[in-house]
């Protein structure tokens, strides 16, 4: 036997005779529902050398007009895909041949009786004198022999005499004259070219998800107190400049003023009246119930949001309580999760983020900063770091 999956003449006298009797094949899907698949491949224009590949759970057949082989694995559930993965641009059949449950995988192969018959008689030639020339005579040149079959070659082998020295046909336990049959070979070449058949119709007649859209969060917040109330703001933007920006009616804006930092980090950026008050009449001031339909309507796009913020665990949390942290209630489209931004700079090795000029503590100037650090980070490659 050769070396395992070694292209031999036979091999590629196989893969020669397959591709001439099936060019012109196409692909019909008959059947395809899960692991449930009816594979035709065939020429429409002739009747000849039609192939049906069938798959089920643990299951695949070749069947058709050429070789059927019937192939199992378990637990592996889809056969097509074991196949796909273990394919490597060809075919291996050694280690689908573990696979075949019906089917003759290998047949005598004259090539192998004739190398090992000329190398028994080059290795014994200082021995015997003339036996290379014997065996030329007697048995490749013999016409009474037709070493294309195996009982033909077993009979010239146990005629042959050499001035008293004869030749043993080895047991095939001694000396595998196999080699891969036809049959086995044209079904291995079959299954790689329906797969990628398959697999080029699935990714013809399969819509494509659309790009997700990059979208940048942030809020501001009463940090004690982690109901609705402690919401202040709360912006989004997005990479194409979609910006969505909302002050919280309900706010417990005492809390804020009475607050040092927030009253003069954040409270300086809020719509006042004259007299310090938050400015209900203003369009940016809006009750959570307001600001929860906006934030649904922003993110129902045809493109998926994938959301991202600056150390944003609590503007999800925020975010979030507009639907008071019940998934169910969230609209589909509103994210569940967020990519961080120090989290990849991280990955990225810690680089120098861009500054913020001015703004800072404004819900949409910081929406828009974490946009430009994104956008920064997405120029540098990713490396994970301890």
């Amino acid at each position: 036997m050769p070396p395992l999956d070694h292209t031999t003449a036979h091999h590629r006298t196989t893969t020669h005779r397959y591709k001439t009797e099936t060019a012109g094949h196409q692909l019909t899907v008959l059947y395809d529902k899960g692991l449930y698949r009816h594979l035709r491949y065939a020429n429409p224009d002739l009747g000849l050398y039609r192939i049906d590949l069938i798959t089920w759970p643990n299951g695949l057949a070749v069947r058709g007009d050429g070789p059927n082989f019937l192939f199992s694995q378990h637990p592996t559930a889809d056969l097509l895909t074991l196949f796909r993965e273990s394919a490597h641009g060809g075919i291996k059949p050694s280690y689908w041949e573990q696979k075949v449950r019906a089917g003759a995988t290998r047949t005598y192969s004259s090539d192998n009786f004739r190398t090992w018959l000329t190398n028994w008689a080059t290795y014994g030639e200082h021995l015997h004198p003339g036996l290379t020339a014997a065996v030329q005579e007697q048995i490749l040149d013999n016409d009474d022999y037709d070493l294309d079959y195996e009982e033909s070659a077993r009979q010239a082998a146990e005629n042959f005499d050499h001035h008293g020295h004869t030749l043993r046909y080895p047991p095939s336990w001694e000396h595998d004259f196999r080699d891969w049959s036809w049959e086995y070979l044209w079904a291995c070449h079959a299954i790689v070219d329906i797969t990628a058949a398959y697999d080029r119709h699935h990714a013809e007649n399969t819509p494509r998800r659309p790009a997700a859209r990059n979208t940048y969060l942030d809020t501001e917040f009463i940090a004690s107190d982690p109901t609705l109330r402690g919401l202040i703001s709360l912006a989004l933007t997005d990479e194409s400049g979609t910006d969505y920006y909302a002050v919280n009616a309900g706010m417990d804006f005492a809390a804020v003023a009475a607050h040092p930092w927030l009253n003069a980090n954040v409270l300086p950026y809020l719509p006042l009246t004259p007299d310090g008050a938050l400015d209900h009449t203003h369009p940016d001031v809006k009750p959570a119930e307001q600001i929860a339909a906006d934030v649904a309507a922003y993110f129902t796009t045809p493109r998926p949001a994938r959301l991202h913020a600056y150390w944003g665990e609590q503007d999800l949390v925020r975010l979030h309580q507009l639907w008071d942290n019940n998934w169910q209630a969230m609209p589909a489209a509103v994210p569940r999760r967020l990519t961080d931004l120090q989290t990849l700079a991280d990955l990225a090795g810690s680089p120098e983020l861009p500054q913020q000029n001015g703004s800072l503590h404004h819900a949409l100037a910081d929406a828009r900063h974490n946009r430009a650090i994104h956008q920064h980070l997405r120029t540098l490659p990713l490396t994970h770091q301890d």
